[in-house]
């Protein structure tokens, strides 16, 4: 569908009730989602969970909005076909960065120096609470896959409300030092590399949204955020 194709067939289809449930259910949604995860990405927090086998905060783009706003999406797509090949690179990369945050996980536990680090600490340190208390376990190989996810996704120091909080912040350096482990080393770089083209696919994606949301409200006259009055033409 060529340019001239799909404007005459915007003016013949949609309309400002259209465009208004658009912008709430699709593009405002996703933009704010987006962001955040830009924000993420921007500190390499990978949001990597070893237990749910997954990353957290960062998905799938029809994961961000609501579930009966899917079909609207899809509408949106039918006009705007050059959209679902952003969506479509930004899931992929998000993939990528899934499947590099799991090889880096399960090399630090078998290939790294990590489950040494934690004997040498936890038989030297004094804290206020016991390995028991801190990691709701006494399997020696919960506590080093909880501190390697920690480690995956560059955990700054942890809230006090968080029971492993003594012992992470305590010796969260030397923990980290462990990506830079000869073994390491390479998943790390795949990691990093992985996060950084998910983050130029998030870029693009919401460029191409705020260009969609722009040329929308200008032709129907229709504000970005808020209501609008609709005339009685428009409520036939």
């Amino acid at each position: 569908m060529n340019k001239r194709e799909r404007l005459k067939k915007e003016q013949l289809r949609i309309g400002p009730r259209i465009v208004r449930a658009w912008f709430e259910t699709v593009i405002n949604p996703l933009l704010n989602a987006l962001r955040a995860e830009n924000t993420l990405l921007q500190k390499k927090d990978w949001t990597w969970q070893f237990y749910q086998t997954g990353l957290e905060m960062i998905k799938p783009v029809t994961q961000y909005i609501d579930a009966d706003a899917v079909d609207n999406l899809e509408q949106m797509l039918h006009f705007y076909p050059s959209l679902k090949t952003k969506i479509e690179n930004h899931d992929e990369a998000r993939d990528r960065l899934f499947q590099a945050c799991r090889g880096l996980h399960t090399t630090i536990v078998s290939r790294s120096d990590l489950e040494d680090i934690y004997r040498t600490v936890t038989s030297q340190a004094k804290l206020s609470k016991s390995m028991e208390e801190m990691f709701a376990s006494r399997e020696a190989s919960e506590h080093i896959n909880l501190l390697t996810e920690y480690i995956v996704n560059n955990t700054g120091e942890l809230p006090y409300y968080y029971t492993v909080s003594p012992l992470w912040n305590r010796y969260r350096e030397q923990f980290l030092k462990v990506l830079g482990h000869p073994a390491v080393v390479p998943y790390t770089k795949k990691t990093t590399k992985a996060g950084e083209q998910l983050m130029r696919a998030n870029e693009a994606l919401v460029k191409s949204l705020k260009n969609i949301r722009e040329e929308l409200s200008l032709k129907h006259d229709v504000p970005y955020v808020g209501g609008i009055e609709l005339s009685l033409k428009d409520t036939v």
